[in-house]
């Protein structure tokens, strides 16, 4: 073991030779400077030594060159919008940020061929303005964590969304990476001079080596090249009610059939139960809850009422050209029709002609339908390839405060709590009753509201998104939604509904290092970062180091002052 003394000096020669690499003003050491990147919606604690803000690839080589040479653990974020599952928090309790955000090139765009090509910090929005200076041929591949929120870092955790595209890591066709040990990964096919056939071929040649590098920490990417879907002649969405809580197993039957039939036409498809579609348009109705979380089955009949929603709501887009789309319409609606007790079909022509009202009906509108239309017209621009954060008050509906749409929303910087559980579960009727049954029933035990998302992005499997919201302000709350996530993990574990992905704080929780799959990734890792450089403890098991945890002292100082260990 390192004595602590030897250890910090290590680590401070690493910060002085960072700061001769990427210069003083790319590190942040002071408390107030790292504050921000403590932040996190699932309410955990993490030493952050300090921040290092790269703005190339040779950056980054260096970076990790210096910290393998000086053992100084370093934790990669795109931009740390990883919210409900860790933000910008790393796995283990001590490490050096390496903030990838100021890496927001964006080359290669061949619009021929639909591929581009972007670094870490390229956000949705970063790429929606390149498209429309670029001719607005392109769809962003949007997910609900808002404009802000990286193109590469979701692809990298395996995200989802609704565009055509919905397997953000299947369209990806090739990475680069920095090494543990400094050197730069390319494919093979790039390696061998296929630089243009290694964007545009996923699969390259050998060993299928990029997927390493999701979910995992072998290396820190610097670069993504990513299928972009192209803008069809005609978008719309579809709304529709499930009869009740009875017709929820033939519509997965239908939807099943809808995806086996219609395939790329249709993105994935949401369904949501009433209390979910509710918590987008209803403030929490905190007058009427008498101290308790839930809201009661009687309310929300009334809210239901109030908006013609029933126990079952879906959500899902159309493209293609206009006249496949008025028969895509007729297919969805027959195959939908013996569940459903209603379906509308929404474009941008549809909206722009509701808002006429506003000159007619008033009142109507102001009161009634505004807020309506505003909701349509976000949900339109998402499946749209347009980033909206249409999503993002969802993690406010727990906290004293109200998110200010006209600025950038942030939860983890609004102190909101936010854990997600998000197992995947086979597209049958029985499995999905039966993970519907335990939502329903664990979450209202520890007080949280069962809100469902199913999305159903294949005909064999769907994803189901459960937001754990709590009061963050409130110690005893987030220890109760801790407990119910530790209890859904358990029971939906136990029927085989696993998580896609994992928060930092359950990586270790869930993963079992004996078994042969997890012990092959670790001899992985230890063959190639021995020293645990690069995210310890991301997925692949580790145990941390206990010296770790001796204080340095450095996070009031820059690295030109002395400090006294």
């Amino acid at each position: 073991m390192i004595e602590s003394k030897s250890r910090n000096e290590m680590w401070f020669t690493a910060i002085k030779l960072w700061e001769e690499t990427i210069g003083s003003t790319s590190i942040l050491l002071k408390k107030e400077a790292i504050a921000p990147y403590t932040k996190n919606t699932i309410g955990i604690r993490r030493n952050i030594k300090g921040i290092l803000i790269p703005k190339s690839t040779q950056e980054v080589q260096e970076i990790v060159r210096i910290a393998r040479k000086y053992k100084t653990p370093l934790y990669p974020i795109s931009g740390g919008k990883n919210w409900g599952y860790g933000s910008s928090s790393p796995v283990e309790k001590t490490s050096f940020i390496v903030d990838l955000s100021k890496m927001n090139k964006i080359r290669n765009f061949d619009a021929e061929l639909g591929v581009v090509t972007v670094e870490p910090g390229v956000t949705q929005q970063d790429l929606y303005e390149f498209f429309k200076k670029n001719g607005d041929q392109f769809m962003v591949p949007t997910t609900g964590a808002g404009p802000s929120a990286s193109i590469l870092g979701n692809a990298l955790e395996r995200g989802y969304g609704l565009t055509p595209h919905s397997d953000h890591f299947e369209a990806i066709t090739s990475f680069n990476a920095v090494l543990p040990n400094g050197d730069l990964y390319k494919p093979a096919l790039e390696e061998l001079g296929g630089k243009k056939i290694n964007k545009l071929f996923k699969w390259g040649l050998g060993p299928y080596l990029d997927g390493l590098f999701t979910q995992g920490n072998f290396g820190i990417v610097t670069e993504g090249t990513i299928l972009i879907a192209r803008r069809p002649e005609s978008i719309s969405t579809f709304f529709f009610s499930l009869k009740d809580d009875a017709s929820l197993e033939g519509a997965i039957k239908a939807i099943r059939t809808i995806k086996e039939e219609l395939g790329q036409n249709t993105g994935a498809i949401n369904l949501m139960n009433a209390r979910r579609v509710l918590s987008m348009i209803e403030p929490f109705p905190k007058n009427e809850m008498n101290d308790q979380n839930v809201i009661s089955d009687e309310i929300i009949k009334q809210l239901s009422k109030k908006h013609l929603i029933t126990e079952w709501t879906g959500f899902g887009a159309i493209y293609g050209k206009k006249e496949m789309t008025k028969v895509i319409r007729k297919i969805i609606k027959k195959t939908l029709k013996p569940y459903i007790k209603r379906i509308n079909f929404i474009s941008e022509s549809t909206i722009k002609t509701a808002r006429y009202s506003r000159f007619i009906f008033p009142g109507y509108y102001k009161n009634t339908l505004k807020q309506k239309l505003d909701f349509l017209a976000s949900a339109l621009q998402n499946v749209s390839g347009v980033p909206s954060q249409v999503a993002l008050p969802l993690a406010y509906l727990r906290s004293s405060k109200n998110p200010n749409m006209n600025t950038i929303v942030n939860p983890a910087f609004d102190n909101c709590g936010l854990i997600w559980h998000a197992p995947l579960v086979p597209l049958t009727p029985i499995d999905v009753r039966k993970h519907v049954e335990i939502i329903n029933d664990i979450c209202p035990k520890h007080n949280i509201n069962p809100l469902i998302t199913l999305t159903i992005f294949s005909e064999q499997c769907c994803d189901s998104t459960i937001p754990l919201l709590f009061d963050k302000e409130d110690s005893q709350d987030e220890l109760t939604a801790k407990a119910c996530h530790n209890e859904l993990l358990k029971v939906e574990g136990r029927e085989g509904y696993l998580p896609y992905r994992l928060g930092v704080d359950k990586m270790k929780e869930i993963i079992d290092p004996e078994l042969p799959c997890w012990k092959f990734s670790k001899a992985l890792k230890e063959s190639i970062d021995p020293d645990q450089i690069i995210a310890p403890g991301r997925y692949t098991p580790y145990q941390e180091d206990e010296i770790a945890e001796v204080p340095i002292g450095i996070n009031n100082l820059t690295a030109s002052e002395t400090i006294i260990l």
